[in-house]
């Protein structure tokens, strides 16, 4: 059976990820994760247009997570080619591999409402819970937004706390973050 390309709408919320292939590692080094997000925030938009919101993201050593709103036409899917191909080739290069990076396709979820965003953002921030130390928080996380929905409430992040259903207090209780 063919694979049907999924379809974004404008204005929509997505939760999109992906893991590398058989599970390996896509990022073995700080300068791997710096790459990505570099790639990550220089392909939010072109010259012309502005391709996604990028609300939250987390990387991890096997996989990342987004949350995006489209705000163009193939937004979404023109984003995720252009900056997954471009560390595809650049992880492939440093490390001296060949071959497809992530495991299938990139996979997504349409967001059907406001809880189903903040619950989306709030599970995308606890994903390093899995591999920090006991003592360790969120903050300490540097691949992932959290810090700046606490530290920054200026950026595109403004968007989830302005529905008013994100309490950081409890976010950031210590049986959240371990």
């Amino acid at each position: 059976m063919p694979y049907r390309i999924p379809k974004f709408i404008t204005g929509n919320y997505y939760h999109v990820y992906n893991r590398g292939v058989a599970k390996m590692p896509i990022f073995l080094f700080p300068q791997d994760y710096r790459v990505f997000m570099g790639l990550m925030f220089y392909h939010v938009r072109t010259r012309r247009e502005k391709r996604v919101e990028l609300l939250s993201y987390c990387l991890m050593p096997n996989h990342f997570h987004l949350l995006l709103q489209q705000s163009n036409d193939y937004g979404i899917s023109k984003y995720i080619q252009a900056f997954l191909i471009g560390y595809s080739m650049y992880f492939n290069y440093l490390h001296g591999r060949v071959g497809p990076l992530y495991q299938g396709r990139t996979k997504s979820r349409l967001i059907q409402n406001d809880v189903d965003l903040v619950n989306t953002s709030r599970y995308i921030h606890r994903n390093p819970n899995k591999i920090l130390e006991s003592n360790q928080t969120l903050l300490a996380y540097p691949y992932s937004s959290f810090s700046h929905y606490v530290e920054d409430k200026t950026a595109s992040y403004s968007k989830i706390l302005s529905l008013g259903l994100v309490n950081l207090k409890r976010y950031n209780k210590p049986q959240c973050l371990h």
